[in-house]
């Protein structure tokens, strides 16, 4: 794979990660 695909891979799972982390939200209390 070239560095341009592994860049692009890094930034979708970024952003994806992002996105699930905004949609729910989770307070740090939360977490065990």
């Amino acid at each position: 794979m070239s560095r341009n695909g592994i860049f692009a891979a890094l930034a979708v799972a970024l952003i994806l990660s992002a996105g699930i982390a905004g949609a729910q939200e989770q307070p740090a209390a939360a977490s065990p």
